[in-house]
């Protein structure tokens, strides 16, 4: 299946790599989890509007006070974040802690000058902030950190305020910029590590309704010996939890970490299973991946290396999932907007998989959240989007007749004579999406220029076009995929002598 496009926690978000202020076995690792992707806002699409406004590239967020706000899909207690600012024109950024599951919670405002850091909770004045000096084209270092009831703010390396917040309160993160411009690069968040699930002696507290003896022990690493150990199960069930573990495995191997399932339940049907596997590199992801939730959502980007120790977080927040995999956000997706995960269980037992490969599992822990289903935002019907409406109407066929403006058409070429020759097969116009490609033949090169580019960005045989292009099927011919242009969509094919 397809996965709806990119999908933040204040200052505590996730990575459990560092306890608030002293390492706990990854002090070679940088600070925390990275909480935006390189390239995209995987991540930060669950406030009222998509977002709108933003660019990013490599890992830097660019906006104006145009820019829509942006919600994460995070909420946390305890914890610290860490970013790089610096704002032009003016600029101001506002780094919104709304409260969970709602109201306003806490709200700041970075820019140069006098009251940064200016804090409000609720809309009333809680901090007044401080001076910050302009620092030309570099940017500022800010840490927010949250312990023991109280939160401070800290911008390049000067600690700004320290406020009480009430030890049981739990924010998400948004960012806006409410004035000019502004850059946020570097955003990295981190959560305690949680509590040891294995005692290192035995395995009391886990059971399997398999081979329990395919899982040992070794100098307090869990190693699997493969022989029948099918999952092993924890006796406590987990509902919301932020879960570390560090893992090797064997290239080629195959595992994975049930989560919320039932006791007598399977991860895949009836909680979620989120895969780790060492797969062929180079193809398109799909939802059987390293990080996927197994059979029904593929992973953002490949990760993981074999015969080496990976570091991964899995967190759990009502039907909110994420995984990241040696710092990097891997996975995120709402299952609430999943047409089957919405029904899976909301609480169960955690265990990894014996999948007939030998694995290492070492520091593994578990951070428990409240109950709850995270912020109340999450859930709120959102507009649809170009992609979803395109394979409803693929799909559905009811919304065929219905008057929403889309109209569609077919494009049909028939080519015979010189192979040397380059021939268009299409000249589309935009906004709009090529959604069924059918061929007579597999000869020539096919390539596709987007919205006027001079290189094309997909160039394959037409063989090969349904590992090139987002699949709704796995169908290699006709294949079926979703392939959206803004302005404009020319496709070429070269070197063949016959097709259709």
């Amino acid at each position: 299946m397809t996965r709806p496009g990119p999908r933040t926690v204040l200052l505590l978000s996730l990575a459990c790599i560092l306890v608030l202020a002293s390492p706990v076995g990854f002090a070679e690792e940088p600070f925390g989890a990275k909480l935006l992707r390189p390239d995209s806002l995987a991540g930060w699409d669950y406030g009222a509007e998509p977002p709108a406004g933003w660019t990013i590239a490599e890992g830097r967020l660019c906006g104006t006070e145009d820019s829509t706000p942006l919600l994460s899909g995070f909420t946390a207690g305890d914890g610290e974040l860490r970013f790089a600012w610096s704002v032009a024109d003016g600029g101001a950024w506002k780094i919104a802690l709304p409260e969970a599951p709602q109201g306003d919670g806490l709200s700041l405002r970075l820019h140069e000058g006098e009251s940064c850091g200016a804090l409000t909770d609720g809309g009333k004045p809680l901090a007044a902030g401080a001076k910050v000096e302009p620092l030309g084209d570099a940017m500022h270092a800010a840490s927010i950190r949250r312990a023991n009831g109280k939160l401070t703010l800290t911008v390049d390396g000067k600690q700004l305020y320290q406020v009480d917040v009430g030890a049981d309160r739990r924010f998400g993160l948004g960012l806006a910029l409410v004035k000019g411009k502004g850059v946020l690069a570097d955003l990295r968040g981190a959560e305690p590590p949680g509590q040891p699930v294995l005692n290192g002696e035995n395995l009391d507290g886990w059971w399997t309704d398999g081979n329990k003896d395919a899982w040992v022990l070794d100098q307090g690493e869990l190693v699997l010996k493969p022989g029948g150990g099918r999952y092993l199960r924890s006796e406590k069930e987990y509902a919301n939890f932020t879960l570390s573990v560090e893992y090797k495995m064997a290239k080629g191997g195959n595992s994975g970490i049930g989560i919320r399932t039932p006791r007598r339940g399977w991860p895949s049907g009836d909680g979620m299973e989120v895969q780790f596997i060492d797969g062929p590199p180079f193809r398109p992801l799909d939802e059987h991946d390293q990080m996927a939730i197994y059979g029904n959502v593929p992973a953002l980007a490949p990760s993981g290396r074999a015969d080496e120790w990976n570091h991964v977080v899995i967190k759990a927040d009502g039907w909110m999932i994420s995984a990241w995999v040696d710092g990097e956000l891997i996975q995120q997706y709402n299952t609430l907007d999943h047409p089957e995960l919405k029904h899976r269980h909301l609480r169960g037992w955690i265990g990894p998989q014996d999948h007939g490969g030998v694995i290492r599992f070492r520091n593994f822990r578990v951070l428990e959240a409240p109950d709850g289903t995270g912020l109340a935002a999450w859930s709120k019907p959102k507009p649809p989007r170009a992609a979803t409406t395109m394979v409803d109407r693929l799909m559905n066929s009811e919304t065929v007749s219905r008057a929403d403006g889309i109209t569609s058409a077919v494009v049909s070429k028939r080519i015979a004579g010189d192979a040397s020759g380059e021939h268009v097969l299409a000249e589309l116009t935009g906004p709009g999406a090529v959604v069924r490609i059918a061929r007579s033949n597999d000869e020539g090169t096919l390539a596709f220029y987007f919205d006027g580019e001079a290189t094309p960005r997909i160039e394959c045989s037409p063989g090969d076009l349904w590992k090139k292009v987002p699949p709704l099927d796995e169908d290699a011919g006709p294949v079926l995929t979703y392939l959206a242009y803004r302005k404009s969509l020319a496709i070429v094919l070269r070197g063949a002598k016959q097709a259709e």
